[in-house]
């Protein structure tokens, strides 16, 4: 399976366990829109290539960490298990 497929797949399990949430396809689109267009709030760098962001859907403010080499989106975070991945 290609990287980009693993990452969209764990994100949806992610966001299931963490925030009770499905994502579709056209949610996961959304999500990926809303940070590439400057309307998510920027919580800071990962690494080089990923960063956190914290994203309003449909109510429910939801930590993700993107990819912005790929594209995609890698996981999605609690609050708590943000905070502790800080510097």
């Amino acid at each position: 399976m290609k990287k980009h497929v693993c990452q969209r797949t764990h994100f949806k399990n992610r966001v299931l366990e963490r925030y009770g949430l499905s994502i579709n396809k056209e949610s996961y689109k959304l999500i990926v829109d809303k940070i590439q267009n400057g309307e998510s709030t920027y919580l800071g760098k990962r690494s080089l290539r990923t960063s956190y962001h914290k994203v309003d859907f449909y109510g429910t403010n939801i930590i993700v960490v993107y990819d912005k080499t790929r594209g995609t989106l890698v996981t999605a975070l609690s609050k708590d298990m943000h905070m502790l991945k800080r510097d």
